[in-house]
């Protein structure tokens, strides 16, 4: 059986992840050189970041897929000072070929309510086209 061009584009895009080697930190956070941000491209749309362990131990993932009208960024990581909202822009700049800021409605959304997921939300909060979902039941469902 053969496969189609977007299916090989999924397998490769698959093997990509599965051989990528993320960060793991340093045995002296103070003489880290790691990014504070881990960005990795799944394909056109679809970004991995990590938070750098040396801002938190836990290394949350976070998760931004672009769509046509709207960008869903599903965790916003642990506290500390990475610049997400920033990182975010510049994918968005990177795609659209431009360096001016999209139009596109980011939607922040969050896998559930620990605080290592939703400590960024405060770099989005109040920003133009943003909205946040708080990370609770009523939210959810309101939204």
């Amino acid at each position: 059986m053969s496969r189609t061009i977007p299916e090989l584009q999924s397998v490769n895009a698959l093997s990509k992840l599965r051989n990528y080697r993320w960060n793991h930190g340093s045995p002296d956070c103070r003489s880290n050189s790691d990014p504070a941000i881990e960005v990795f491209g799944y394909d056109q749309s679809t970004y991995i970041l990590r938070q750098n362990k040396c801002q938190s131990f836990e290394a949350p993932f976070i998760y931004v897929l672009i769509g046509q009208e709207k960008v869903l960024v599903l965790d916003t990581g642990a506290a500390g000072n990475f610049p997400l909202y920033e990182t975010v822009q510049r994918l968005l700049e990177g795609q659209s070929g431009k360096a001016s800021k999209t139009t596109k409605e980011l939607v922040i959304v969050h896998s559930h309510s620990h605080r290592d997921h939703y400590s960024g939300d405060h770099q989005f909060a109040g920003k133009p086209n943003v909205t946040i979902v708080e990370p609770n039941y009523a939210s959810i469902i309101q939204f």
